[in-house]
């Protein structure tokens, strides 16, 4: 079946028709794939690239189903050579799915994504994103500043201009944040010996004889005038390897000591503090609610993230088999999952219930999935699908039981909640949430990705 779109450019009152219709913007291999999709509901994909090239084409001609296809191959086969194109085309779709799946290939694979030769093409956009990275798995920040030199100068290529003038390649460097984030502080002597040998100038000879023979002086001696970082920065940056904060580090370098490591499987926010739960006298049925009144049938918390973009990938209910239970069978709880995002104001936070509810809903994502209980853990809800969390935005995340009643044996466990609305950093990561009212139980922690 065709689009409204494809219909109307070739046939109708409206349709193009001179003998050749061009399409500038349409790679042939995509359009061909879409032609093919259109008329015969096949599609053979050979490589990522092949799928990004039809999904530009079938989000144009308004094929949803061929965009859905395209882009689950991308999810599917995204490597180290193909994340950071992969990126910038789901930043152009807006496809959160795949900023996340790109995100967590070039944090978890980085070495194999910078030291690839596709990484020398990639947008200046993409390079600042990457060197801002807080995780990025590397052997050392030494390989990091290699490929961001080798992508300069190719760079320099592209715009013309001195792929060996150093100081053409800091200029380029210096008109964005990647000098800010690059964390020469982490590298050995050895290895910012390396940097500046590598990044400066050979000298040139000099003739000081009768006989006009040349020799060379040493660059001690001789000005540095075509070198990528400047002299006081050199110094500055030993001085403070040998001896921390010696001397202030130069304006427009990163100050930053800690070395870079892989991320986690993913961070943690806990509603509760994390002191160990109490003996059975705490705990409730579910079945009869954690105030042994009514019976559990959801659980939600609502909640903002005052300074940051993220994914939720999971989260804990604070549910678990009684101590008594001993059967084998493992229970299994169906259960339906609905999140929805709604419109922040800016720069304040919803606090009030009139707020939530008058606030301009974003996205939604209703989902089922089915929970296993166990007795010496929380239960765990695992996502099939990160949840996009916008920054100030107000966020509901509220799973439904399926069943008309929870088991007995599956009981409550009462935590002791933060007083405040805002949860103390509990994983180190520097992000501010506001937890607001919610009846009944709620989630005991948050995973999440950012």
């Amino acid at each position: 079946m065709t689009s409204p779109v494809f219909e109307a450019m070739f046939y109708g009152d409206m349709a193009d028709k001179s003998k050749v219709i061009r399409i500038p913007d349409i790679a042939p291999i995509g359009f061909e794939n879409l032609l093919r999709y259109a008329y015969t509901d096949s599609l053979n994909l050979n490589s990522v690239d092949d799928a990004m090239l039809t999904a530009y084409a079938a989000k144009k001609y308004l094929l949803p189903h061929l965009l859905r296809e395209c882009l689950t191959y991308i999810e599917k086969n995204i490597t180290p050579s193909s994340a950071c194109a992969v990126y910038e085309f789901a930043t152009v779709l807006n496809s959160q799915q795949l900023i996340y799946q790109s995100m967590n290939t070039i944090d978890r694979q980085t070495y194999h994504v910078i030291t690839h030769k596709s990484f020398n093409n990639i947008q200046l956009s993409t390079l600042e994103f990457i060197v801002g990275r807080r995780y990025l798995n590397l052997y050392s920040e030494f390989s990091l500043f290699n490929s961001v030199v080798q992508w300069t100068q190719n760079e320099s290529k592209r715009r013309s201009a001195n792929a060996n003038d150093w100081t053409v390649i800091r200029g380029l460097l210096d008109d964005s944040t990647v000098m800010k984030n690059l964390r020469f502080l982490t590298m050995s002597n050895e290895e910012f010996a390396r940097v500046i040998s590598q990044t400066t100038v050979n000298p040139i000879p000099t003739k000081n004889n009768e006989n006009n023979e040349q020799h060379d002086m040493p660059s001690s001696y001789l000005p540095m005038d075509n070198a990528f970082m400047g002299k006081s920065e050199q110094i500055a940056i030993f001085m403070n390897l040998a001896i921390p904060g010696i001397v202030p580090v130069p304006k427009g370098l990163s100050q930053e000591t800690t070395p870079r490591c892989a991320p986690p499987e993913y961070f943690t926010v806990r509603r509760y503090k994390p002191v160990t739960y109490a003996t059975t006298t705490t705990l409730a049925h579910a079945s009869q609610g954690a105030g042994g009144s009514k019976p559990i049938k959801t659980v939600c918390t609502k909640f903002q993230v005052v300074n940051s973009d993220l994914f939720i990938v999971g989260a804990s209910i604070p549910i678990r088999l009684d101590p008594g239970y001993y059967s084998v069978r493992t229970p299994k709880l169906d259960c339906q999952l609905k999140f929805t995002s709604k419109m922040g104001l800016p720069n304040e936070t919803m606090l009030d219930q009139k707020s939530q509810d008058d606030a301009i809903l974003l996205d939604t994502v209703d989902d089922s999935i089915t929970l296993v209980i166990s007795k010496d853990k929380d239960c765990h809800v695992k996502l099939k699908r990160p949840l996009t969390v916008k920054k100030g935005n107000f966020n509901e995340l509220l799973l439904t039981f399926q069943s008309p009643t929870v088991s007995d044996d599956i009981v409550v466990i009462k935590g002791h909640r933060n007083k405040s609305t805002q949860t103390e950093i509990v994983d180190g990561e520097a992000i501010s949430w506001l937890f607001f009212k919610s009846t009944g139980l709620e989630f005991n922690e948050l995973y999440y990705f950012y």
